[in-house]
């Protein structure tokens, strides 16, 4: 089960959510629930600022000591199995079963029968869908009744009103009403901290690596200003004051202008563009020693909101409910509600919006899971790798296209003559290959799910970029200095490899797998490869909260594992850590929830950290220079419920 954090900043006066402070989406926009997931889930309610000329659009609203209630479900639907019964408390009698989709005729009957004392001349109208109304038939006071629902299903709640109080010339009119209960619930919430801030050590600086912090502010301001103070080397210096929302070149600057840092001795980075969130790297004179504290930051000149906080649980039997009987290919469609209850007040729902819950739940092809080898062997990559090497475009030397490799480049539309002694920093001006590229993209995306590209030399950005239009996933390449290689599946993309089946689901929000090498030999090789999706040797499937297990090895010599838990468990760098040194290994929550880290690892070190969510992986690593062209190799790949990696 995995913990996430849902933040919901909803406008109280039109009823909707504000995805951040300066813009607006529906519901739906912000992601799905997933089945057996909790969900730290965060309530800001705001309205119009009152002030135009403030710099921001909204002022939060203090919810007070009232009741907030948030419910998942099928909120306004009848039940679909069962029966109940009519109380009348009054004299004591009640009904014997009634099903639950009854017709008014069928009710009336049984209402005069059995609750002969006071309803003997009922009258009953309506159905099951939009509820019955009973009018009692005689003039008088009568308390309303009650139903007891213990047998329907799914779990339902009873709804009674009294559309007309009785009296002595009035007849007494009841509305009853079921409707599903909610599948996931909670009114048990707690204010959320409107001050705070925290400050972690990524990497504790030795004579080997820099040392690294992070600091956080949280919750996000809005407004306001902020100090940092650095005690380190016998004396505690403050920065002036910097602007809730500075970029890093700012607060570099001033945390610079401190006597204890100085100019050129830090570099700061936003890690994050939804949260106030930076790391600061010590160079320079800082650079590789134990830096004796943690950055401090005074925050009491900050405004942050006003709002509360509770556990919403997904781990629940109505959930359960919603994916096995109402899913259509893993998802259910469910209504959200937020609604609020002032102290002494009537309830006013705050927020509701359709929303989707995915069955979290992934099946292996094999019905009994075979344990395979910690990571790939060379042939099951191969075997993988096969339909895209038959497609890849291919060098036979270290600078120019002197041939197409015998493997089959499955090129149409270029002539292999044409491309005879053409570098690869010329071939933008090749007729047709941009084309080509595009369509061999079209065809590795649609087809397969996993994407390899190999060159001898350095491709310029704008010479060859593939990068799908649809933005499910872009491979690049840069500078000579510093090449990179990303691939990208926004936010619910789905990328299905052959041979899959409806058995296996993919639910991905957000992941990115960066590749830096840097220092290269302009001549040195570099196969960036990676499989986001593969079926045929290592089912898998790969969802929010798994963990993402990681292979970076030369010639299949080291890598990393998961274990049949489902946990990264061993790094095992083998006899090329002194050709590969291993610089980090990150794997984080894209909201700043969970980190886990490796750095600085030697042979043979082992490491394991919590499940992450929204999993975003990034490694980076050196080649030393003069060091021999070697086969890098980067597989990512994710340990789920149990299957082994």
């Amino acid at each position: 089960m995995a913990l996430s954090d849902l933040t919901l900043i909803i406008d109280k006066s039109s009823r909707r959510l504000v995805e951040s402070f300066f813009s607006r989406s529906y519901l739906t926009e912000l992601g799905d629930f997933y089945q057996e997931d909790e969900y730290n889930l965060r309530v800001l309610v705001v309205e119009p600022a009152a002030s135009d000329s403030q710099d921001y659009f909204w002022d939060y609203v203090d919810l007070g000591a009232g009741t907030l209630k948030a419910k998942l479900g099928l909120l306004n639907e009848p039940p679909t199995s069962g029966n109940f019964r009519i109380t009348d408390p009054e004299n004591v009698q009640e009904t014997g079963d009634i099903d639950f989709n009854a017709d008014a005729s069928t009710i009336q009957s049984e209402i005069r029968s059995s609750l002969s004392l006071g309803y003997s001349n009922a009258e009953v109208s309506g159905d099951y869908l939009t509820g019955w109304v009973i009018d009692r038939g005689e003039a008088g006071e009568i308390e309303e009744p009650t139903v007891n629902a213990g047998s329907i299903q799914p779990t339902s709640n009873p709804l009674v009103s009294v559309k007309q109080d009785g009296s002595e010339s009035v007849n007494a009119i009841f509305r009853i009403r079921m409707i599903q209960a909610a599948a996931a619930y909670q009114d048990v919430f707690s204010d959320l901290s409107n001050t705070g801030f925290d400050a972690v050590r990524l990497v504790s600086g030795t004579s080997e690596v820099n040392e690294k912090q992070r600091i956080i502010l949280d919750p996000q301001p809005y407004a306001g200003s902020f100090t940092i103070t650095l005690d380190h080397g016998g004396s505690a210096h403050t920065t002036g004051l910097i602007e809730w929302d500075a970029d890093a070149a700012t607060i570099q600057l001033a945390l610079e202008g401190l006597e204890n840092v100085g100019s050129g001795n830090i570099t700061v980075s936003k890690t994050s563009s939804s949260v106030s969130q930076w790391d600061i790297l010590f160079t320079g004179t800082l650079s590789k020693i134990a830096i004796d504290n943690l950055l401090s930051i005074d925050v009491t000149g900050l405004s942050v909101p006003v709002g509360k906080v509770a556990a919403f649980n997904l781990n629940t039997d109505g959930v359960e409910d919603l994916v096995t009987n109402h899913a259509v290919s893993g998802k259910a469609e469910a209504e959200f509600e937020i609604e609020w209850t002032p102290l002494g007040g009537k309830p006013f729902t705050l927020l509701r919006g359709s929303a989707t819950v995915i069955d979290d739940l992934i099946s292996s092809l094999d019905t009994v899971p075979t344990p395979k080898a910690s990571y790939s062997t060379t042939e099951q990559a191969n075997a993988l790798y096969q339909p895209i090497e038959d497609q890849r475009l291919s060098t036979s030397d270290d600078a120019t296209f002197n041939s197409i490799s015998a493997e089959g480049s499955g090129l149409t539309g270029v002539d292999a003559a044409t491309l005879e002694g053409a570098s690869l920093a010329s071939l933008a001006t090749v007729a047709n290959l941009t084309a080509e590229l595009e369509r061999q993209r079209n065809a590795i995306y649609t087809n397969f799910g996993l994407l390899e590209f190999s060159s001898t030399e350095v491709i310029g950005s704008a010479t060859a970029s593939i990068e799908p239009q649809n933005s499910k996933a872009a491979l690049r390449t840069f500078t000579t200095a510093n090449s990179r290689a990303r691939l990208r599946i926004n936010n619910n993309s789905v990328l299905i490899a052959p041979g899959s089946t409806a058995g296996i689901r993919w639910s991905v929000n957000e992941l990115e797998v960066a590749l830096s090498i840097n220092a290269i030999t302009p001549n040195a090789e570099g196969i960036f490869r990676m499989f986001v999706g593969k079926t045929t040797v290592l089912p898998f499937g790969l969802q929010v909260g798994d963990w993402v297990g990681v292979e970076l090895r030369d010639r299949d010599l080291w890598g990393i594992a998961c274990d049949a838990e489902g946990s990264v468990v061993s790094v095992d760098l083998s006899t090329t850590i002194a050709l590969f040194p291993l610089d980090q290994i990150k794997i984080k929550a894209l909201n700043g929830n969970v980190e886990w880290f490796v750095n600085d690892v030697s042979v043979g070190s082992t490491a394991s950290g919590p499940n992450s969510n929204n999993a975003s992986v990034s490694i980076s690593y050196e080649v030393e220079n003069g060091a021999t062209a070697a086969d890098y190799r980067l597989s990512v790949y994710a340990c789920s419920h149990g299957f082994p990696g």
